[in-house]
């Protein structure tokens, strides 16, 4: 067993936050409450170098986060992160999608991530992330979706997935996915 111990005040050890970039760890967290409150079931697939198991289950707040938390690595308002993103602006007939590209991959964990909203009313529909991380021991990437929808004016993840590899000096490369539908069908729209 391990324990830390913190010397300073926990507000002065807290990292702070920059509000450049999409807000994506507060999205995250705003679904682990609105998820919990409305207690969804969660039906997940998981695909390990072609192997996979399915599971279907009702998660609770602590299960939701522990879900979830793997998108809070994509959150770009770090301050250490401040002016590594060029911010591109795509617009269609039928989105508008925000891209923030890294201008130095080397240097940042998030190669790319993508927000699209509806055109006109700005309603969130996707966000679409890359990761990449090396060393010479060990490489790996991977992409993630996170699909939303609207369930009583409110804004709710619909679905998510997480594609990716790793390879490990003197080891084999493995490819996993994960995909998760939240079975909203019980709750009218």
């Amino acid at each position: 067993m391990s324990v830390a111990v913190a010397c300073k005040p926990a507000t002065e050890n807290r990292q702070k936050v920059i509000r450049e970039y999409y807000n994506l760890k507060g999205l995250m967290d705003k679904q682990v409450e609105l998820l919990d409150s409305i207690g969804p079931s969660l039906y997940k697939t998981a695909t390990i170098d072609g192997v996979s198991d399915t599971i279907t289950y009702t998660p609770d707040s602590s299960d939701w986060h522990r879900e979830l938390e793997i998108f809070d690595e994509a959150d770009l308002n770090k301050p250490r992160l401040s002016g590594l993103y060029e911010i591109t602006d795509k617009n269609s007939p039928k989105s508008h999608e925000v891209i923030y590209v890294s201008k130095d991959p080397r240097s940042t964990l998030i190669d790319s991530l993508a927000v699209s909203t509806v055109s006109g009313n700005k309603k969130l529909m996707k966000i679409h992330a890359f990761y990449n991380t090396g060393n010479f021991f060990y490489s790996s990437s991977q992409q993630f979706r996170l699909n939303f929808t609207d369930l009583n004016g409110q804004l709710i993840l619909e679905r998510f997935s997480i594609t990716g590899w790793q390879k490990m000096i003197l080891r084999d490369t493995t490819r996993y996915q994960i995909r998760a539908i939240i079975k909203l069908s019980d709750y009218p729209n």
